[in-house]
């Protein structure tokens, strides 16, 4: 084989792809880290840096830039890059460093050795350290050295690493914040890595926030905030990734508002990147988050903090609920841990289980921990080169103090006020070697005391004294010979030790009552622990005495006075054990059933010190080494054991067929390891009467070397392998095939097959003659996915003549040159991922013909009723042009059954006006005639729950329109009897396969990972099979890839109390939990608000915003904008849940009817202040006070048949909320929403000026006329909402205002008012008057002109202008013209008068991004003036209907200057005259323009006006280069659009109606 590849690295080419294992040092590590990839300066660096590598001259390269600019990001992907390219690259080892601030060049040391392989002792000197490494490195021909994080010169000589110029093969590259330190390494070429430009920053954050930071109505605001990142990568990905996925402009505008409240900037750190990195922990919510998060930065820079030990500290230092387990604790802070990881404020650490904090991260967290006055306040003074500790530094506010990884031999001798201290670290590899009696004295509220990894000899006889001490860690203090009494740590949870220089051990262990953590693992001692001692750790949970020098004794096998294995048994707590045995217990008759109770366990057992990494992720394991299994029956421990791990044992045979005598079956046991032990059998003429392994999944043989086939383990034991995942074999040197013909059946769950080094190996399978063609026919194994064959050469076939697997993704085989034909058909293309082997092998593979060769050549290198009809709803609507109805009608019923909703609904799908002051047999009426008139039709009721006639509806019977059909959906079989469905389709809940399907699409991939799968698999089973629960767990789970989230997840699942009546009890407990999971101030309560409205009904997001505030759910201090994107960032983040989903009208949201039936139970059964009543839309006729509680806060009657409340005192002392009909208004003074949109109201109430406390007045749709006086509106000092939207009333203006009345004018002292609805009888005139005080209104629309004016912009802009039927050559109306973004003229006269004025008096609307004319006649003539710059520069929109008189753009494009270099769209309609649309001096200009749109100019010729001055270079040249859309109607005279040749490289659509010529 090493021959083989050799040849092949001779002839340097592989066409066809090649992959080769190799087990020797990898030459590059992959460095994990984001991608640069699409950026293209960082791109260009590196193809800079890439390129430099290559120059013989180039020895050095200093890469340097400001703190969280990417030069780390930078050289990770030169790392990988090279990794990519080992082929090509010219270094024959990659070594990375990370150096950090505070250099320690043993570490540094250490990790170039770690990376080579090489082992060095740390006991060595600096100096010998040095010299061994360099030897080491001039055996490398040719490497580079990659040093990141550097913060001052490195002497190479004394690091041991050798000069460049005496190593001529070796180049390094150094990362740094600074310039002088890359000129102090004497780098030759220094690369500068500055911050993105504006478009790769807009890059970098669209790519962090998807793609909804490039929606249109998003994008401003996107920008903006991206902005505050001032071209940063760090701060970028940080705030782009948390607002990842959100489409709402509201949530946008919040996340900016407090971005840009952030606090000022940090000493230290650069300006532009401490303001996202405190906004986003600003933004970090649940209880105790935020001092978990700054509790990492205690941590040295570049520091991988073990996640474990982390947690253990979090729940020491009381930021996890103490009551919670030692599972449920670990599970609920990896929770956390991997929260702060997707928000990118952690890290993955350098080594598996471990977390680190970006240096800039941890800076601005120190800053914060330093600075706040709220409990969390600490010292971080870790990795900086300490030599002792300054008293003036320990303040006595100071929670927590971090010491770590310094140069201290010991503390003060004093004592230390710091009382309120709770953590303490002192650990790290430095030379503390005593602490002295009184320096803890002053630390009486300690909890958390870690010394690990010092040189300290002795500890003070004060430790005793810290009576609050939860967590002792003193691992690796190698130095320590002996412990003081610590009798008196009777709070004492946490104890993690050493392995002590002498033989004593612990003084005072009987009183650790507490004690929950024991770690005593690779300790040489204790040589004895006395009998009665570990009895009294009644809360003892984890003992962990891996690879320790100690063996347990058992009963009958122990010294006298020595604790025995048995006593472990009286732990109740005790879940996670980790112990070696001295022999095997024995327990007879005697019940073992305790061990149960242990959910983590690894036994070692045997005469050898044993140590062995599971290669499963079972949690109990039995190792047994070179023991005899004859005499010792260890049934009792197996049927406690997920994996069991044989080796060099003798007699296994035996131990069999005890236990198939004696046993009914090892039901838990998942994974079997079988390692060199000679003898399988035989057995005794024993036979299983069933399977003695129903649940294994793992199979594991290596070195068997007896084993010729498995009929002698299968048949004896009833193997059937129903549930084996994967086999591997290895070196069994006798076997001749693996699967019995018998067993092949079974197997409908295997995935992988691996076989290494069997040198008689013939086949896969034995297939008997007797089977027939029937094993051929069917599926051998439906789910194999992996296939691994190496080294076996007889190997000739894996499977029968045309047999295909499924369900095969990868096929890896070496070193069988005799196997031709693998289990591939063109049946199986679109599973297989990867085929890796020899070139040779591959070109002498048979295939059925050349076709299924070349098409597996290149990869050699569910639902609810609702959903149902949705998704066949949208597959009629995709084939529209072969689906047989004319009309798919969809309608939402309900469960109170509502005639006139339902008929509303089909007459709005069918666009046919329906009266609804008339009666419903009228209604009814109509609208039969109006079905009667559609050829074909579908209609779907969609939630019906009660019988409902067709005629009283005013559909037509399927009997009588022939062309008529319709489904129902309903959750009651007596529904579809009751309407006569010809055919009743029952929709169960989905069996377990689809569950696990449409659970793992909603997760997303990380449910099929191995180690998630099984508690992944749990959480959905507690779904049971109900697509709704799958969803909204599924979604809540999504992206978890720890399983300790997964485990935390089941457990609170679990916990969810009892059903509700009248639902499902398979339903209730997934959406409870999700109900529990929620956090954020007020999440709950906002969601259970939602329930107060009617099923189904579609609620309005800004009306609900509107209660939550009034209600007290949302700030009251946060002014309207505010306060509504809050809000809306609430709604979306329940959306993403799931337990909200999109309404039927824009910006409306609604409840699925079952998660509201949950909501309403919630509301109604909890005392914690959000108790609700909720009666809406049941058909009550009146409210019974039996109903109404002294405790309900909020009481929903909405949509009932209520004529008229109770004429009583209703004592609800406590109600909040009451929707019905508005009472009489009275002096209501704390009012602060007033709706009274679309009523009849024709005059203001009285006492309207006493509401100063009002924010929202909205008096749209109403047909008020009368006056406003003067005077009232002034007293609204607190609005900020004035929308008269479609109002009959017209504002007067100064100088045309009858006497007494409010003037437009007066809201100018409104100065909280930022949204304006209005229309105006005139146009103001404001002359020299500063108008400046308009531009606080954020959203205005002013509707000016002589008649009543409705018109729906067709942009998203939110500053618009509407005039109508004026006369513009009087009115100057630049200063509105300027604070709007949207401005639309209709039937006005003298627009060439306006404009001329614009043009003379302003210097641009840089504002204007809408232009639209509607039938006006006179565009000019300009009378001589000529713009000297553009008017409005940002233009995108112009919409010109209707202009009679206009023949060319000429006249409107010269005198105002229009270049239309932003302009987007345009759309013309009904321009009779007009010629053609763009002149030829505007064509360059035209590189943004995205669509034209032109319908009926019957004198249009041509888009473009092609000057012959212009010659080839405009054709030659991309005209139009973004345009995408492109629409002409009913243009009879256009004859060209383009030039000769003329191609427009970004068109999508291309529609043309009646251009025949």
């Amino acid at each position: 084989m090493l021959k083989e590849v050799e040849r092949l690295l001779k002839d340097g080419s592989f066409p066809d792809g090649i992959v080769a294992m190799s087990h020797l040092l990898e030459t590059v590590k992959y460095i994990p880290g984001p991608s640069i990839e699409h950026q293209t300066t960082a791109s260009n660096t590196l193809a800079k840096t890439m390129n430099l590598l290559r120059e013989d001259r180039v020895k050095r390269i200093g890469i340097w830039g400001m703190g969280g600019v990417g030069k780390t990001t930078l050289v990770k992907n030169l790392n990988n890059k090279l990794r990519c390219t080992t082929s090509t690259q010219p270094f024959g080892r990659v070594i990375w460093v990370t150096v950090s601030k505070e250099l320690d060049l043993k570490r540094v040391q250490t990790q170039i050795a770690g990376r080579l392989r090489f082992p060095i002792s740390l006991e060595e000197s600096e100096e010998g350290l040095a010299s061994q490494l360099y030897e080491r490195l001039m055996k490398e021909k040719k490497f580079l050295l990659i040093l990141d994080d550097v913060w001052e010169t490195i002497d190479l000589d004394s690091l041991g690493v050798p000069q460049p110029e005496i190593h001529t093969g070796f180049k390094i590259i150094v990362t740094s914040r600074s310039l002088s330190v890359c000129e102090g390494m004497k780098a030759d070429v220094k690369v500068k890595v500055d911050v993105l430009d504006n478009e790769e920053a807009w890059q970098l954050f669209s790519k962090s926030t998807g793609s909804v930071a490039s929606l249109e109505h998003v994008k401003p605001f996107a920008k903006a905030v991206a902005r505050e990142c001032s071209g940063l990568p760090l701060a970028i990905i940080i705030v782009g990734t948390a607002i990842r996925g959100k489409a709402m402009v509201e949530l946008w505008k919040n996340a900016l508002n407090e971005l840009r409240w952030s606090e000022p900037p940090i000493e230290g750190i650069e300006n532009k990147v401490d303001n996202p990195l405190k906004w986003s922990y600003d933004s970090l919510h649940c209880r105790n988050t935020k001092p978990r998060f700054l509790y990492c930065s205690l941590f040295p820079e570049d520091y991988s903090i073990q996640v474990s030990k982390l947690v253990q500290f979090w729940m020491a230092d009381g930021l996890i609920d103490e009551e919670l387990n030692y599972e449920d604790s670990l599970n609920r802070g990896i929770t956390v841990v991997e929260n702060m990881k997707d928000l990118f404020l952690l890290e993955p650490g350098f080594r598996e289980g471990t977390v680190k904090m970006h240096d800039v991260v941890r800076d601005v967290a120190i800053w914060i921990a330093l600075s706040l006055e709220d409990g969390c306040m600490s010292l971080v003074q870790s990795g900086i080169g300490l030599s002792q500790i300054s008293q003036v530094k320990l303040l006595k506010s100071c929670k927590r103090i971090s010491f770590m990884n310094n140069k201290i031999k010991s503390p003060p001798d004093c004592v230390i006020q710091c009382p309120n201290t709770s953590t303490l670290l002192l650990q790290g590899k430095f030379p503390l070697e005593k602490v002295l009696e009184s320096f803890l004295l002053g630390l009486q509220l300690l909890r958390v005391l870690n010394m690990s990894e010092t040189r300290i000899q002795t500890l003070p006889l004060t430790l005793s004294q810290l009576c609050e001490l939860r967590a002792l860690v003193l691992r690796d203090c190698s130095y320590l010979e002996e412990l003081p009494p610590l009798g008196g740590l009777r709070k004492l949870q946490v104890l993690d030790l050493v392995p002590l220089k002498s033989g004593n051990f612990l003084k005072g262990w009987k009183n650790w009552t507490n004690l929950r953590q024991l770690n005593l693992s690779l300790m040489g001692y204790p040589k004895t622990i006395q009998a009665g001692v570990v009895s009294r750790w009644s809360s003892l949970e984890v003992l962990d005495m891996s690879q320790s020098c100690y063996k347990w004794g058992v009963k009958g096998d122990v010294e006298e006075g020595q604790a025995m294995f048995e006593e472990l048994r009286c732990l109740g707590q005790l879940t996670v054990v980790h112990i070696q045995l001295h022999s095997m217990p024995y327990h007879g008759s005697e019940d073992p059933t305790w061990i149960e109770r242990w959910r983590i366990f690894q036994i070692f057992v045997g005469l050898s010190f044993c140590v062995r990494i599971s290669t499963t992720s079972n949690l109990r394991t039995v190792n047994i080494k070179n023991f005899d299994l004859s005499k010792n029956r260890i049934r009792w421990l197996l049927i406690n054991a997920n994996d069991l791990y044989l080796e060099s044992c003798t007699e296994i045979g035996r131990m069999f067929e005890d236990l198939v005598t004696n046993s009914g079956g090892i039901a838990g046991l998942k994974s079997l390891n079988i390692v060199e032990c000679d003898i399988l059998g035989p057995f005794r003429g024993c036979a299983a009467r069933h399977d003695l392994l129903p649940n294994l999944e793992q199979l594991h043989l290596h070195g068997i070397r007896n084993l010729e086939c498995f009929q002698p383990l299968v048949v004896p034991l009833g193997l059937r392998f129903s549930r084996l995942r994967i086999i591997e074999v290895w070196w069994c040197l006798k076997l001749k095939y693996l699967i019995p013909h018998d067993l092949i059946p079974y197997l409908i769950n295997l995935e992988e097959i691996k076989v290494w080094f069997c040198e008689n190996f013939e086949n896969l399978f034995e297939y008997s003659s007797r089977a027939g063609q029937n094993v051929a026919s069917d599926l051998v194994v439906p789910k194999l996915r992996i296939l691994v064959l190496e080294d076996l050469p007889e190997l000739r076939s894996i499977c029968r003549e045309k047999e295909s697997w499924q369900s095969i993704e990868l096929v890896d085989v070496r070193g069988c040159d005799q196997l031709r034909r693998l289990p591939l058909t063109t049946q199986n293309a679109n599973t297989i991922k990867e085929i890796r082997g020899q070139r040779k092998w591959w070109s002498e593979l048979e295939w059925d013909d050349d076709h299924t060769k070349l098409t597996f050549r290149p990869f050699f290198n569910l639902s609810g009723k609702t959903t149902l009809v949705k998704k066949l709803n949208n597959k009629l609507r995709s084939t529209s042009s072969t689906q047989p109805f004319g009309r798919v009608i969809w309608v939402t019923v309900s469960k109170e059954l509502d005639l006139k909703r339902v008929r509303t609904q089909i007459a709005g799908r069918l666009r046919f006006p329906l009266s609804l002051e008339e009666s419903e047999e009228g209604l009814a009426s109509q609208l039969y005639e109006r079905l009667m008139k559609e050829k074909k039709f579908l209609l779907i009721l969609d939630d019906v729950w009660e019988t409902i006639d067709l005629d009283s509806l005013g559909v037509p019977q399927p009997e009588i329109h022939t062309g008529f059909k319709i489904i129902v959906t309903s959750r009651s079989l007596s529904v579809c009897e009751g309407m006569k469905a010809d055919v009743k389709v029952k929709v169960d809940v989905l069996d377990n396969e689809e569950a696990w399907q449409l659970f793992s699409k909603s997760t997303g991939s990380v449910a099929s990972l191995e180690h998630v799968k099984p508690f992944a698999k749990a959480v959905a089973r507690e779904c049971s099979g109900l697509p709704l629960a799958i969803i909204i767990v599924g979604t809540a789970m999504r992206g978890k890839a720890m399983v300790e989230l997964w485990k935390n997840a089941l457990n609170e699942l679990r916990r969810s109390e009892a059903h509700i009546e009248g639902i499902e009890n398979k339903v209730y407990n997934p959406l409870k939990w999700s109900y529990d999971s929620l956090h954020g101030r007020n999440t709950k309560p906002c969601f259970l608000y939602c329930s107060l409205f009617p099923e189904d009904y579609s609620i309005p997001v800004s009306e609900l915003v509107q209660f939550w505030m009034a209600n007290g759910l949302i700030d009251e201090e946060l002014n309207y904008e505010d306060s509504l994107n809050r809000g809306i960032t609430v709604v979306e983040n329940l959306k993403d849940l799931c337990l909200l989903e999109p309404g039927f009208g824009e910006g409306t949201v609604k409840m699925h009817d079952v998660v509201r039936d949950v909501a309403v139970w919630i509301a109604f059964s909890l005392e914690d202040g959000c108790k609700s009543l909720v009666q809406s839309g049941i058909g009550l006729s009146q409210i019974s006070q039996v109903e109404l509680l002294k405790s309900c806060r909020r009481i929903s009657f909405m949509n009932n048949k209520i004529k008229s409340l109770p004429d009583c005192v209703i004592q609800c002392p406590n109600t909040s909320t009451l929707l019905q009909e508005l009472p009489p208004l009275g002096g209501l003074r704390k009012l602060q929403v007033l709706d009274l949109g679309a009523t009849k109201i024709r005059q203001f109430p009285k006492g309207m000026e006493e509401l100063t406390n009002l924010r929202q007045l909205n008096l749209s749709l109403t047909g008020y006329r009368k006056t406003i006086q003067a005077g009232v509106v002034s007293r609204w000092s607190s609005l900020e909402v004035l929308d008269m939207s479609q109002s009959c009333y017209k504002w007067g203006v100064k100088g045309d205002v009858e006497e007494g009345q409010a003037m437009f004018e007066e809201l100018r002292c409104l100065r909280q008012l930022t949204v304006v609805h209005i229309q105006l009888h005139s146009m103001p005139y404001h002359g020299s008057e500063d108008p400046t005080w308009i531009e606080r209104w954020r959203i205005l629309q002013i509707f000016v002109g002589l008649s009543f004016c409705v018109r729906i912009s067709t942009t998203s802009n939110l500053r618009t202008v509407n005039i109508r039927n004026f006369d513009l050559s009087k009115n100057r109306i630049r200063w509105l013209l300027i604070n709007a973004n949207d401005l639309y003229l209709e039937s006005c006269t003298e627009i060439g008068r306006m404009f001329e004025d614009l043009v003379t008096n302003s210097e641009g609307i840089a504002g204007l991004k809408s232009l639209n004319i509607v039938e006006c006649d006179i565009l000019g003539p300009f009378r001589g003036c000529a713009a000297r710059h553009e008017l409005l520069p940002n233009l995108e929109q112009l919409h010109l209907y209707g202009i009679r008189n206009l023949e060319c753009f000429q006249p409107l494009v010269v005198p105002i200057g229009l270049r239309f270099s932003r302009l987007r769209i345009i759309e013309v309609w009904w321009c009779l005259k007009l010629k053609y649309l763009i002149p030829h001096d505007l064509i360059p200009y035209l590189i943004n323009l995205e669509e034209i749109k032109v319908w009926f100019c019957e004198n249009f010729e041509n888009l473009f006006e092609y000057s012959s001055r212009s010659g080839p270079n405009v054709a030659a040249d991309p005209v139009v280069p973004k345009l995408r859309i492109l629409v002409l109607e009913d243009l009879p005279e256009l004859r060209s659009i383009c030039r000769e040749k003329e191609s427009w490289q970004s068109i999508e659509l291309v529609d043309v109606r009646g251009c025949q010529t």
